[in-house]
């Protein structure tokens, strides 16, 4: 389910990955696509009962109404009792989840896969060490 907008910077990919939803996200996060974003996190919320794991790989900017959008999942899925799991944070995306706390409060993990293993075993990869969060155990 792919939601691609180019003339606002942003594309969206909701899929199925076993239990999981995974989200994938290209482009700027910002005040014009933080909606978008929002109802595509619930629609990825309305797919699993376990965990959705969103992929900011292909992000590269992100400001404080995406930051919004972001605290608001992690309520919604603490609620629910599912896992939020933000793989590829990466740049300045990363410096600004860390230093408004936002990594502490989900789950981080360098890949997709990476993340999907963490889900499945409870472990890390061999030599994968996520830099905050509190996935980083």
């Amino acid at each position: 389910m792919t939601d691609v907008e180019p003339s606002d910077g942003m594309s969206v990919r909701v899929d199925r990955l076993s239990v999981y939803s995974v989200m994938t996200v290209e482009g700027s996060i910002d005040f014009g696509t933080h909606e978008r974003l929002g109802e595509r996190l619930t629609e990825a919320l309305e797919l699993t009962r376990t965990a959705v794991i969103v992929d900011m790989a292909a992000v590269g900017f992100c400001d404080s109404a995406g930051l919004r959008v972001f605290a608001r999942a992690i309520r919604e899925t603490r609620m629910r009792g599912m896992s939020l799991v933000v793989t590829g944070l990466h740049g300045r995306v990363a410096n600004v989840f860390e230093m408004t706390g936002l990594a502490q409060e989900m789950f981080v993990r360098t890949d997709v896969e990476s993340a999907v293993s963490w889900l499945e075993t409870g472990q890390s990869r061999v030599g994968e060490r996520p830099t905050f969060g509190p996935g980083s155990g």
